[in-house]
């Protein structure tokens, strides 16, 4: 895959030339958030759900120190779908920026969902944020800390959180909860219809933009609290068992626990199925989902305070282009120390690689209760650090170069001290 970095006056992240996607915006000056966006994109999505995806071409860019503009086309012409779009991102002088999308259809398909979507990273549980749409007072919400099937936040044109306001156009807007998938996020995405096929006309003019900007000038007490890092010991815990299995195991899926429709009975072990999404086709968004584990083990944890927790997850689909080499056993260990500092109390893995086996054997062969911890990330890197036992363990879940101190790490790649 290939990336190109991007910065505002504000904010700093990269572009992935081969989809389309604007990824990990995160504040320059530093944030107690891993990034403000964690990607922003268009996808297609067939009547089953799978993404077609698209074909791009970037013709035009202009990058400058604080600043950037891009233009780009992309067109699914595939499985009976036929849709052709104008990608434009753009900096503000403000420190944010737009990202606009406007296409036509080239024929009539069905889709469940064809339109813009905005993924926030899942440490907003917890956040309060002010919603607004045309015609209507505004609405104050808050990103769920417990892993559910609601929607917080429903039918709005802007929103207001942690000192940056989205405008969203095109459409009204509604928010998920991705971690119910495994993902690390929380998607704001176009309406649509009810989830369910809808038919696309031919020659259908479709347009949707964001726009994200800061609310208080930079430099101001407003700002400086708001962007400050915020300085926190490392979190502590210990190793859990960790099973291969080769084939698939009878659990229930993730979201079918998490929306409790198949509750366990007090004590009873929960036991979940879970994979990469796939259909994302990014080694960055698939390593930072591997981190929802955390947040998903605590909810259940929670919840179900005597049962025991034990997470299946199954690997299809990481060892296939255009995913990188590494992905695979990167994905298996940051899953695996995320579970670890969630509380499950076991984990088996499904059709792993051997080479992948095999490198978690080296890492932990069969100790239990061995001493870990995370430290928060310091900014502006993105690397996950952590302490096992007596050494140092640093992991890039990016595509470029990254350091911390005086420490290097390149992409996609880990480095133990």
């Amino acid at each position: 895959m290939s990336y190109l970095s991007l910065q505002t006056s504000l904010l700093s992240g990269f572009f992935d030339l081969e989809r389309g996607y604007l990824l990990s915006m995160k504040e320059r000056a530093g944030s107690y958030l891993p990034e403000l966006i964690q990607a922003v994109y268009l996808h297609v999505r067939r009547p089953d759900w799978s993404t077609a995806m698209p074909v791009v071409g970037v013709h035009d860019h202009t990058l400058i120190e604080d600043g950037f503009s891009l233009t780009w086309n992309a067109n699914v012409f595939h499985h009976g779908i036929g849709f052709q779009w104008l990608g434009k991102i753009a900096s503000q002088d403000d420190g944010g920026f737009t990202y606009e999308v406007q296409g036509t259809t080239t024929q009539e398909f069905l889709t469940n969902r064809t339109g813009l979507c905005v993924l926030l990273p899942q440490e907003l549980e917890g956040s309060l944020a002010l919603t607004e749409k045309e015609g209507g007072p505004p609405a104050i919400s808050q990103f769920p800390l417990v892993v559910g099937p609601q929607h917080p936040f429903t039918q709005f044109q802007k929103m207001v959180v942690q000192g940056w306001q989205l405008t969203f156009s095109g459409d009204f807007f509604e928010i998920e909860d991705q971690r119910n998938w495994g993902d690390a996020s929380f998607k704001a995405y176009s309406m649509g219809t009810d989830h369910k096929p809808h038919l696309m006309p031919s020659r259908h003019q479709f347009s949707h933009r964001v726009t994200v900007q800061p609310i208080a000038e930079r430099g101001s007490k407003r700002s400086q609290l708001d962007s400050s890092p915020i300085e926190s010991p490392p979190r502590q815990f210990v190793t859990i068992p960790f099973h291969f299995q080769e084939t698939s195991a009878k659990a229930p899926s993730l979201d079918s626990v998490t929306s409790q429709s198949e509750l366990p009975d007090v004590g009873e072990e929960i036991k979940f199925s879970a994979h990469p999404q796939v259909h994302i086709f990014d080694d960055f968004l698939i390593l930072r989902n591997a981190q929802s584990l955390r947040t998903v083990v605590r909810s259940l944890r929670f919840q179900h305070p005597s049962s025991p927790i034990h997470p299946y997850l199954r690997s299809s689909g990481l060892s296939q282009p255009p995913l990188s080499a590494n992905v695979e056993r990167l994905w298996a260990l940051v899953s695996y120390l995320s579970a670890c500092e969630g509380g499950a109390d076991q984990v088996t893995f499904l059709g792993l690689a051997s080479q992948t086996q095999n490198f978690l054997l080296e890492f932990f062969g069969n100790q239990q209760n061995l001493a870990l911890a995370r430290y928060p990330t310091a900014a502006p890197s993105e690397l996950l650090h952590y302490r096992i036992g007596k050494q140092s363990l640093l992991i890039n879940p990016t595509p470029v170069v990254q350091k911390l101190k005086e420490e290097t790490v390149e992409a996609w790649s880990l480095l133990f001290i």
